[in-house]
Order: C-alpha cells, then sequence, then structure tokens
C-alpha cells in the first residue's frame, strides 16, 4: 500500500475509533448529600465501573465542586440520600427493595422516557448489607474498614442497576444484576453483580448502540 494512503487510512480508523470510544462514555456526578465516607465511594465507583465495562460502556465520575452540565444526555446525576421519599412528580422504575424501603430509582415521565436523576437511599442501602454475610462472616461483625468497602460495593451496584434502567428501560430480569430486588446477598455477593449476557454480548443491541455514534440513550425494555 502507498504510504500516504496507509497514513490516511490509519487516520481515519484511529478518528472512527475515538468517536465509538467517546459514545460509549457515560459521566456520572455524584452528589453525596447523605455524607458517604470517601472509602464507600470510591468503593462504589470501581464496583459501577467494573459493571458496565463488561458491555462497553465507560464510567467518568465526576463531583462538587467540579462543574457538569446537567443537560447533557450523556450524564446522569446520582443523589445519595439518607433516605428516599417519593419523588414529586414522574414513575420511578421498580425500586430495588429487600423489604418496603427503596434502596434507589430514577424516575421516567409520562412519555417513557427516564431523566437523568438517579437518587438512593443510603440508610436503606446500610440497613441492607449490615443485614449480609463476607466469607462465612455477618458483615456487623466485620471491621470498620471491611464495611465501608461492602457498602461501596452495594451503592455501586444499585447505580449500576439504575444506569440500566436509564439505557434500557423499565424491564428485569429474573437474576443478576437487573433483578427487581435486592437482599444482602445480592450487593456483596461476587458472583451476583453481572449484567444479562443478551447485553454483554458481543453484536448485542446494547454494544451496537454503545459503539456507534448516535445519541447515547436507547432506553428499550429489557427482558
Amino acid at each position: 500500500m502507498n504510504t500516504k494512503i496507509f497514513v490516511v487510512a490509519f487516520l481515519l480508523t484511529a478518528t472512527t475509533l475515538a468517536n465509538r470510544l467517546s459514545a460509549a462514555d457515560l459521566h456520572v456526578h455524584l452528589i453525596n448529600e447523605a455524607g458517604a465516607a470517601a472509602a464507600t465511594l470510591d468503593a462504589a465507583e470501581s464496583e459501577a465501573r467494573r459493571i458496565w465495562e463488561t458491555a462497553g460502556l465507560h464510567l467518568i465520575w465526576t463531583s462538587p465542586p467540579e462543574r457538569t452540565n446537567l443537560n447533557d444526555r450523556d450524564t446522569v446525576v446520582v443523589v445519595i440520600r439518607f433516605a428516599l421519599h417519593q419523588p414529586p412528580g414522574g414513575r420511578p422504575a421498580e425500586s430495588l427493595a429487600a423489604s418496603r424501603a427503596a434502596l434507589g430509582w430514577i424516575v421516567f415521565g409520562e412519555d417513557g422516557k427516564p431523566g437523568n436523576l438517579i437518587e438512593v437511599s443510603f440508610e436503606a442501602l446500610t440497613s441492607v448489607v449490615m443485614s449480609g454475610e463476607r466469607l462465612g462472616r455477618h458483615v456487623r461483625e466485620l471491621p470498620k474498614a471491611a464495611q465501608l468497602s461492602l457498602f461501596g460495593c452495594g451503592l455501586g451496584r444499585v447505580v449500576a442497576h439504575e444506569i440500566g434502567h436509564w439505557l434500557m428501560g423499565r424491564g428485569h430480569t429474573k437474576v443478576g444484576l437487573m433483578r427487581a430486588s435486592f437482599g444482602g446477598r445480592d450487593v456483596l455477593d461476587p458472583q451476583l453483580g453481572y449484567l444479562p449476557d443478551e447485553w454483554t454480548a458481543s453484536g448485542s443491541r446494547l454494544r451496537l448502540a454503545l459503539s456507534s455514534p448516535c445519541q447515547l440513550y436507547v432506553s428499550r425494555p429489557s427482558a
């Protein structure tokens, strides 16, 4: 191949790849209203990023005082509240819950499209995590540092679940991260923190949407 043609082809390929990588980035702006510990937030970011990278989506996290464009369609805002109350308008996706206390939600409008605000109840999450076990020991018996890390694991999974609703609609699956409710085992067991196979498989609808230069939000009902 002619050297000049090769260089042009390489540059075109690199530009296309850069566009695809950009399209597969999601900005997550975190507001820590509940005052969760830094170790918990770090663990949450790591867990949510690990989960979504299996589908080719890279999460870019920011937090105040760093600014973000709240109207950007490639941005979701996560607010960690102490507790959740019924939103004033819209309909939340069915909340993750171990009982009646919602762990988190994202509100859908009357047109069926989700907003970009995810809310998480740190009170409910703490209760669920503390009811669980890790390596044969009750979480409440573990050292404080270990508990903070496990809170982060649970927080990351709740956020990752709600991002799933933001992308793919209200539906739930029977197993895995997109199941309708979480208990202590669901937020802690390494074997349960995974996306539906049909989302992560090569050639899946979600992967194709994330790798195209189109708008990130795809919102389709999940199985």
